[in-house]
């Protein structure tokens, strides 16, 4: 049978207009793919802003002055998980605002009362002198901007969620690229003035928070939220409702944020701040993917994922698409630094920073299955699988922890990180897996 030119040409015009243009038409008027471009959109400029801006500060500023850097990106997340019990993530699940607005109170008033306690115990460390309680390593002064910027921190949180709700992800992306102007703004003019650390973290990242503060809050209805938590029968139901946040929530992201924060302040404590830095701009360069593109599908996959799970639609295969498009998306750059690490940390930062290229060999691997695993994730509160997770992140704190040690006893760096790595890929490989096998049955029983 012969098969004209023609025909093989009218054939694929019509097999592009009835399936792939059918397609592509879907995906692009997919709400659930605007809104991800639209917080992608803002996290790509912000990350790439910081990205560029990287290559200038490491020039600028000392692997030590990064060392300190990477203690305060350490522990105020870790500090941040407290301050509101994690009543803020639960600002999204329910179908009414008026439980919402229940929850956004409290969250804002746990937050001061938390960080205000902090802030006391800072003090008397600063008092009694950080060396004697074991902090040597730390500044003192920086010791008082923790709490400062744990509460920011969680008003951050409180407002990105209320908008993640309210599907201000428009607000949510713009804040984002006004806090790298001004971090980045702010670091460039303090580095030429050498100021050492403070030009990093007091100048830098704490008033990049006050940004991202004072344009995140342009949706929230504060007062109206506050004047419901008044209902105290009302408040005490919402809040037992969602008992299951701190109960289970608050444990398992308190050992995931020491899990994934804890390299970084054991590092600085077995080898010294400049190993500390290394690792800190390692960190920044190799988790840019992540904050581009998973950290949007994040936001909106967690109000989309909720939103179908009220509906009464299964989770499984919105999950499963997720997850294969990151891993397929993350290939490239991740790949990319895994092969040419070293390389490309001399040539972009200069010579000095040869080791932290290696650290990226290592560290890609990781951070390319927890760049997976954002579907996952999201989808553990809508499922109810805090506890489960809280027991994941018990043994996941024990193996990361044991891995820092026996490479710090060892006196080498690059093997702490490779153990540490590989145990982080192992722990996220299992998340995804078990996430989505319950899902699957979860579907499959609803059937």
């Amino acid at each position: 049978m012969k098969i004209s030119v023609k025909s093989l040409i009218q054939w694929i015009k019509a097999f592009w207009k009835r399936i792939v243009h059918r397609f592509i038409t879907q995906i692009v008027k997919s709400k659930f793919v605007q809104n991800v471009a639209m917080v992608a959109s803002g996290s790509t400029i912000s990350q790439g802003l910081l990205a560029v801006s990287s290559i200038i500060l490491a020039r600028l500023y000392s692997p030590g002055d990064f060392g300190v850097l990477a203690i305060y990106m350490s522990v105020v997340p870790i500090l941040t998980v407290l301050a509101t019990l994690q009543y803020s993530m639960a600002i999204v699940l329910p179908k009414d605002d008026k439980e919402s607005k229940v929850l956004f109170g409290m969250s804002i008033r746990l937050s001061f009362m938390i960080s205000a306690i902090v802030m006391i115990v800072s003090s008397l460390i600063v008092v009694v002198g950080s060396e004697r309680v074991g902090l040597k390593e730390i500044p003192p002064y920086l010791l008082l901007i923790f709490p400062v910027a744990m509460m920011i921190n969680a008003l951050i949180e409180i407002f990105n969620y209320w908008n993640i709700r309210k599907k201000g992800f428009k607000i949510i992306a713009v804040a984002d690229v006004c806090a790298a102007i001004t971090t980045i703004t702010l670091s460039l003019l303090f580095g030429i003035l050498k100021s050492g650390w403070y030009g990093l973290v007091l100048l830098g990242k704490t008033v990049n928070m006050l940004t991202q503060l004072a344009y995140g809050g342009r949706l929230i209805v504060s007062k109206e939220s506050l004047e419901i938590s008044k209902d105290k029968e009302y408040s005490k139901t919402t809040l037992k409702h969602y008992i299951e946040f701190p109960k289970f929530k608050l444990p398992q992201e308190l050992l995931n944020s020491f899990s994934n924060n804890l390299p970084a302040i054991m590092l600085v404590a077995f080898f010294g701040p400049s190993v500390g830095g290394f690792y800190a701009l390692t960190r920044r360069v190799v988790g840019l993917p992540g904050s581009l593109i998973s950290v949007a599908i994040s936001r909106v996959f967690y109000q989309k994922s909720s939103e179908l799970h009220n509906e009464g639609v299964g989770l499984y295969r919105t999950t499963l698409k997720a997850t294969l498009i990151l891993a397929v998306v993350g290939i490239i750059p991740f790949g990319s630094i895994m092969i040419f690490g070293p390389s490309l940390f001399v040539l972009l930062f200069g010579a000095e920073w040869h080791t932290a290229g290696i650290y990226a060999i290592w560290m890609s691997l990781w951070v390319y299955f927890a760049f997976c695993n954002p579907p996952s994730i999201t989808a553990i509160p809508v499922l109810k699988l805090q506890k489960q997770q809280l027991k994941i992140s018990g043994i996941g704190l024990v193996v990361r922890i044991t891995a820092i040690v026996l490479g710090g006893l060892l006196n080498n760096p690059i093997l702490a990180l490779a153990l540490f790595s590989v145990s982080g890929t192992l722990i996220n490989l299992f998340i995804i897996t078990y996430v989505l096998r319950f899902a699957f049955n979860v579907e499959r029983r609803s059937r």
